[in-house]
């Protein structure tokens, strides 16, 4: 064998076994150098310069300082993968690609409700748009599946709020549209449904040895509107928050009416179970 052909061989076998080395001991290695490969839709210098400072700071190449590089780029609006290359004294030479993110242009929600039914119990557009975690700028994943397993987390986030807000029957399908290179926009088509009521005559009330039941289960019913001089009408419908809402004022008023500072009062509501779609109450 030749000496350049040892020499080689010599080389990658030493390359190898440090690699491996440094794996089973899970010991990061430097970054000698990086390059920037890819799709670019901003100025090159401009993403060096971001890209530079956060490299300069790790002082290795970990898999956290990584994770860090492609959690920033994703905000900044890219894609990225990292190809690391053995130097031979014992460093890495990173590949970084990029690729344009989609960006989430706009998001809409279509409600499917009448004018009346939406003046007869309200739901607002924006209240439900502000529950999803994606926001207009936010990027979307790259495959089409994790996309649509996003899209539809997206809407079970929506579904999830309406049901806490009496609508148990509530249907909810978010979609994605071109709206030019790299921007879509988002769009969740709700159907609340018909909305749900407390039933006061089953609350089940225990333990109320200090105030009768009959006392207690008004405290649970709230009228939709009030206007002057008292004059209330309507039926609020059931809410999650106004559950928990009129808990509290439960215990404050054994606290502070009836002398039990150290009162607990639990229920069993169960948004899989604790309603009547015949009735449609709680």
């Amino acid at each position: 064998m030749s000496w350049p052909r040892f020499f080689i061989l010599f080389t990658a076998l030493f390359l190898a076994s440090s690699r491996q080395l440094a794996e089973a001991q899970n010991v990061p290695r430097p970054l000698s150098s990086w390059v920037l490969k890819g799709v670019l839709i901003d100025d090159e210098e401009t993403i060096r310069s971001f890209l530079r400072p956060l490299i300069q700071k790790s002082e290795n190449w970990s898999s956290e300082d990584q994770r860090k590089i492609k959690n920033f780029l994703l905000e900044f609006g890219y894609h990225s993968e990292i190809t690391n290359n053995d130097i031979a004294d014992g460093s890495v030479r990173a590949t970084i690609r990029i690729k344009p993110a989609t960006l989430v242009r706009y998001i809409k929600v279509q409600l499917n409700i009448g004018i009346l039914e939406r003046l007869y119990q309200p739901i607002f557009a924006n209240e439900l748009a502000r529950k999803m975690s994606i926001r207009p700028g936010s990027p979307l994943a790259e495959s089409a599946a994790k996309r649509k397993l996003q899209l539809d987390a997206e809407g079970e986030r929506i579904r999830q709020y309406l049901v806490d807000d009496g609508f148990f029957e509530a249907k909810v399908t978010v979609e994605s549209k071109s709206k030019g290179p790299f921007e879509v926009l988002v769009t969740a088509h709700v159907d609340p449904g018909p909305p749900y009521f407390l039933k006061e005559k089953d609350i089940q009330i225990t333990g109320n040895a200090a105030i009768r039941s009959e006392d207690i289960r008004p405290g649970f019913k709230h009228p939709r509107i009030c206007l002057i001089l008292d004059i209330c009408g309507g039926e609020q419908r059931f809410s999650r928050k106004q559950l928990r809402a009129d808990l509290r004022a439960l215990v404050q008023r054994y606290k502070n009416q009836e002398g039990f500072p150290g009162v607990r009062i639990h229920d069993d509501y169960d948004p899989r179970h604790s309603f009547d779609r015949v009735t449609r109450t709680v």
